[in-house]
C-alpha cells in the first residue's frame, strides 16, 4: 500500500512529465500530415491509465480531461473530460483483462482511446447534422499514423517512472 506522500509524489512527477511532453510538443514546429496536426493528450491519458489502471489514474484523466476543456478549444463543452474519462476507463479494462501493462498494450489502448476519442467527435458532428463516417475514419487514421511513432518512446518513458515507483511488488 502506498502512503500518502508516495502517491503525492508519484503523480506530481506523471504530472510534471506530462507537462513536459506538452511543453515539448508546443516548442516544435507544428507537424503536420495531411492536414491533421499532433495532438497528445489523449495518448498521455491511455498511456498513464493502461500503467496505473487503477482509482488514481481514472482521477488524473479527469483532472487532465478538466485542464484541456480549460486550456484548449474542444468541439463541444467538457468535450475532453467526458473523451479522457472513456479513454482511460477503456485503457484500464484492456491493461488489466486483455494485455499486460507492457509496449503491446500500449500500441493497443492508444488507437482504442484516439478511436474512441474520433467517434465522440463524429457523434457530435451527426447532432449537428454533419456527420460522415468516412470523414472521421479518415481523420482518424491520419491521426493514427502522426502518433504511433511517438507512442513507443513515451512508453518507455512512463514506464521507467512506473518501475520506480512500484518497487514493492
Amino acid at each position: 500500500m502506498e502512503t500518502r506522500s508516495e502517491l503525492i509524489f508519484k503523480w506530481s512527477v506523471y504530472s510534471a512529465l506530462s507537462l513536459l511532453v506538452l511543453l515539448i510538443q508546443g516548442f516544435l514546429p507544428e507537424i503536420r500530415l495531411f492536414g491533421v496536426a499532433l495532438f497528445l493528450p489523449p495518448v498521455l491519458v491511455a498511456l498513464l491509465t493502461s500503467l496505473e489502471p487503477n482509482l488514481q489514474g481514472v482521477v488524473f484523466a479527469l483532472g487532465f480531461g478538466l485542464l484541456c476543456d480549460f486550456a484548449l478549444l474542444g468541439p463541444a463543452p467538457c468535450f475532453y473530460l467526458v473523451s479522457f474519462l472513456l479513454i482511460a476507463l477503456l485503457s484500464s479494462l484492456i491493461s488489466t483483462r486483455l494485455l499486460n501493462a507492457e509496449m503491446l498494450c500500449s500500441l493497443a489502448v492508444v488507437p482504442a482511446g484516439i478511436l474512441l476519442s474520433a467517434v465522440l467527435r463524429w457523434l457530435l458532428l451527426l447532432a449537428d447534422g454533419s456527420g460522415s463516417v468516412g470523414a472521421v475514419l479518415l481523420y482518424c487514421a491520419k491521426e493514427l499514423l502522426l502518433v504511433m511513432p511517438v507512442v513507443v518512446p513515451l512508453h518507455f518513458l512512463f514506464r521507467f517512472f512506473h518501475h520506480r515507483f512500484h518497487f514493492y511488488g
